[in-house]
């Protein structure tokens, strides 16, 4: 079986501190892409998909989260 594997794509596009970010996680039939600022940053694959919690984390610093949003894809999700 394929393990799942994560994939650093970018150098640094984080605003400077003070600023707000915009992370777009988008997940996809268990492949995962993460977008900071408009830059793919990572990557991963063979994710599996369960039912569950969504936990959002920063390793380093405090982080502040603002306006959270989940919603399904539907069709418009191919973009």
């Amino acid at each position: 079986a394929e393990r799942s594997r994560v994939v650093k794509m970018a150098g640094r596009s984080e605003k400077p501190a003070g600023q707000w970010n915009r992370v777009t996680i988008r997940v996809v039939a268990g492949s995962v892409a993460v977008k900071v600022d408009g830059v793919k940053q990572h990557g991963a694959r063979v994710c599996p998909l369960t039912p569950g919690h969504v936990a959002l984390q920063l390793e380093g610093a405090a982080v502040e989260f603002r306006r959270v949003e989940v919603r399904p894809l539907g069709t418009q999700g191919t973009k």
